[in-house]
Order: structure tokens, then sequence, then C-alpha cells
């Protein structure tokens, strides 16, 4: 039988969808890149978004056409399994939470799934699933719920396992990393030191998103943690409004004072250098042009490395989905005034890297040339080799040029 999987959405989507692969895999089946070629295809949806959400209707509906059998997976079911049987009812739908269904759809017993990942360097590792946190606009938490995490032997020997395959990243992924823990009476800093003291060797560890509500409980005690270099100098807070006033209608009351306190520590241990990532929603229901200006404030005293912008959107069963939108021009015109800020702001951020030398990790190797991240996880695009010998290696780098979004180098 010949398998064609798409997969939308955050790592730990990506992650499902190796599993599934691994269990095809195991069932001898052949993985296939072309949806003509497929007996079945199968879709790992993502909805955290409205945009994300139409463009999943529209691709479901696409598919109806083709007449072959198609399994729907991901975050949209159960949440909108109603929908997904409005489009069509021969769509087999199998939850995000319950992948050892595929076992019969492929003919295994679980102990017959491979292992499969997408890079030949990168291991994607779930160390839980759901949060803490209740927000108003926020679908997850109706998807995943409350957290539950994972034991830490558990994510220790699939760690294990990884190095042993010779996996030179590691991403440590959840609905949030922040509150890995708080169920099961541990904490964040737990899982990362007993990893960083089991395991020695040639790896490097990304640690996804936190909320900063979480993280700020602990921080003192994480930030020590970027001492290692084993560990990205990465940190990713989305903070969603520079509004207090927002944040709280928000259902995440924040202090700004607090989101500072975590970034000027983390930038004070990484000399300055280290990636801070944000998120924003702009045009939140209850955003008002003085609301709007303190989140641009924010950013310009933050100064994001990378800042994801989205334009609200309601999500079905959420408060804010019962709020009166703002008029979409409004909205439109902040987006693009943001925007617009963020890609400065980073810019101005590379541009610090030019005639630096930094070690750089190839993760991928193109035509036009390789591509990598430094410790610091800035994307690097090498233009002067193009060799696969170079995947999965750490190589010196000089930096040459750069835009918004990732820098320009050498190897030397």
């Amino acid at each position: 039988m010949k398998v064609y999987i798409e997969t939308y959405g955050c790592a730990a989507n990506k992650n499902n969808s190796e599993i599934i692969i691994g269990k095809a895999l195991g069932g001898r089946h052949e993985i296939v890149n072309e949806i003509d070629k497929a007996d079945i295809i199968i879709i790992n949806t993502c909805t955290v978004k409205h945009i994300t959400e139409q463009k999943m209707f529209s691709r479901l509906k696409k598919l109806k056409e083709k007449g072959n059998k198609v399994i729907v997976t991901g975050c949209m079911v159960p949440y909108q399994s109603d929908e997904i049987e409005r489009i069509s009812k021969d769509f087999i739908q199998i939850p995000w939470n319950d992948l050892d269904r595929f076992d019969k759809i492929f003919h295994i017993k679980s102990s017959q799934a491979r292992d499969f990942s997408f890079s030949p360097v990168t291991r994607i590792i779930q160390i839980g699933t759901g949060c803490l946190c209740n927000c108003a606009y926020c679908a997850v938490k109706l998807i995943k719920g409350n957290i539950r995490s994972r034991s830490i032997e558990d994510i220790l020997h699939d760690v294990e396992k990884a190095l042993l395959r010779g996996y030179k990243e590691i991403y440590l992924t959840s609905t949030d990393n922040a509150a890995y823990g708080f169920d099961i009476n541990v904490r964040l800093p737990d899982l990362v030191n007993e990893i960083l003291e089991r395991f020695d060797g040639d790896y490097i560890i990304r640690i996804g998103m936190m909320n900063p509500l979480i993280l700020k409980l602990f921080y003192k005690e994480f930030m020590e943690l970027y001492r290692d270099a084993r560990i990205y100098k990465f940190l990713h807070l989305p903070i969603q409004s520079g509004s207090e006033k927002v944040l709280k209608e928000m259902h995440r009351p924040g202090k700004m004072e607090d989101v500072y306190a975590m970034h000027d520590s983390f930038m004070r241990i990484t000399k300055h250098m280290g990636n801070f990532a944000t998120d924003i929603i702009v045009g939140y229901p209850t955003e008002t042009e003085e609301d709007f200006n303190k989140t641009m404030e924010v950013l310009k005293h933050l100064k994001p490395d990378m800042t994801h912008v989205s334009k609200f959107g309601p999500r079905k069963g959420t408060v804010a989905a019962k709020m009166k939108k703002l008029p979409s021009q409004i909205v439109k015109e902040r987006s693009r005034k943001l925007s617009s800020l963020v890609r400065e702001i980073a810019k101005e951020r590379n541009m610090r890297w030019i005639n630096l030398e930094t070690e750089t990790l190839i993760k991928d190797v193109t035509q036009s040339g390789l591509i990598g991240r430094n410790r610091y996880y800035k994307p690097i695009v090498i233009t002067n080799e193009n060799s696969k010998r170079y995947l999965g290696k750490w190589v010196k780098v000089k930096i040459v040029s750069c835009t918004h979004a990732h820098l320009i180098g050498e190897i030397i």
C-alpha cells in the first residue's frame, strides 16, 4: 500500500507524523511524495489560528474530489469533527492522541513500528501535552486539555535512543514547555539537568515555546541552563500583547516587568547575543489604539530576533469568540505597522553578526548551498558549499550578510 502524508502546524504535529510514518514502514508500506500515486492520503491538521483553519477546510474539500481513502488526524480531530464530516462522511477521523489506531490500518503491532525522522540531524521529543492556562482566545486548551507530562525516565530513554542513532539536535517540545512537570512534581530544569548529566557528547538541545506566566515561577534556575554549550541560546516567550490591560482580558494576566526581568537575565547570561523570540496577537477585540502603541513600545524595548505576528481570529468555543471583533481595516493597519517594526528590529539584530565567525550545525543541503543553525539558533544560509559531507557536522562560518529572517555566511 502506498501512503502519502501532509503535515501542518507545530513540532509536536511533525513528530506525530513521524510516528505515523514509522507505523506505515513497520507494516512494509511505501511512503510516497506524490499524492496521485497514493492509495491512502493522511492529513495531519492544525487549527491553532483562524486562517490555518480555513486553509485546512479548503485542503480537505480538494481532497474529497480525489476519491482516495483519506484519513484526517491532528488537532482538528475531534475539535472540528462535525465540520470535517460535513465535507465528507467518507473521511476517516483519528484523534491526535489516539495514533495507535493506525496500527490496525497498517496491520501491525505497536512493537513493529520503525523509528523515523524527517531529518537525519534532528530528533523531536515530546515531553508532554496540554497546559496550565485558560487563555480566552486559545483553542489549544480545548483540544489538548490540562498538562500531562511524560516521566523524566521515559524522556531520557528517547534521548538515549536518539543519540545512539546519531542525531545531533534534540527538540524538546510540548504545548507549553514551561508547564512541564507541574502534574508530576518536577520542573523543566529538573528534566534538562538530568539529560545534561546523563549524556555527554556532541549534541545540542532546543527548548521550545514557554508561557512567560509559568516560566516566571522558576526562571532564575532555568536561565542557568544557558551556560551549557549543549543548550541553544534561544528563548521563545509569547507575550501576545504589550498592554497589561489586554493581557488581563486575554485571561493571561502578566506584568511587563516580569517579562523584562526574564529577558534581561537571558541576555546577560548569553552576553546579549541570545536569540529571543515572541508572539503577538494584533487586533484583539478589546485592544485600543493606546494598547497597540504599548505593544509597539514593548517590542522596541525587547528587540526580539523573531516575532510571530497574528491577526486575531475567533476560535470555536473560546471566550474571545463571543466578543465583537474590531473593524478589519484597523486590524490590517495595525498588523502592517507591527510587521514593519519587527522586520526592522530583526534586521538590526542580525546585522550584529556580520563579519563574525560562528560555529554552525549543518541541517540541510540544497543545490544552492547549506542550511544550518549556530549555537544561538540563528538560521544561516551558506553560499560557498553544497556538499552532503557537511550534513550533521559543526563547521566554522563567517557571516558576510543577512536579511531580517536569516544570516548569510561562508565556510572558512
